[in-house]
């Protein structure tokens, strides 16, 4: 797995506290501390594993942020899935479940009911 930049990853994290409106959260989300945010915001890389789930909840994001406002993707990523056995996406995100929270995703824009 190739290593994300510095940038790209401060970038990205930005975006995320934006939507979130707190580090906390983002780390919530992650799985990891709040010091390890800060530390990531100020340069350090995260580890391949880390790096994954920041990449991962990013896309997640982009893709739900392309359908709803910022409420309503808290509520998807923070609510129980019907398409997830109703267990919430931020929780699969967490243990890098990151391909399930997508299939749940394309089940919802296709329309397809459980």
């Amino acid at each position: 797995m190739a290593t994300v930049t510095q940038n790209a990853l401060r970038a990205e994290l930005f975006e995320m506290e934006n939507i979130f409106k707190s580090k906390s959260t983002v780390a919530k989300i992650l799985d990891v501390d709040r010091s390890s945010i800060t530390k990531w915001d100020k340069g350090a890389i995260p580890d391949a594993i880390n790096q994954a789930k920041v990449a991962g909840l990013y896309y997640i994001i982009k893709k739900l942020r392309s359908r709803f406002d910022e409420e309503i993707t808290m509520m998807w990523l923070l609510g129980n899935n019907a398409h997830l056995g109703y267990k919430r996406p931020a929780d699969l995100i967490k243990k890098n479940r990151i391909a399930e929270v997508l299939d749940a995703i394309e089940q919802m824009e296709l329309g397809t009911y459980i």
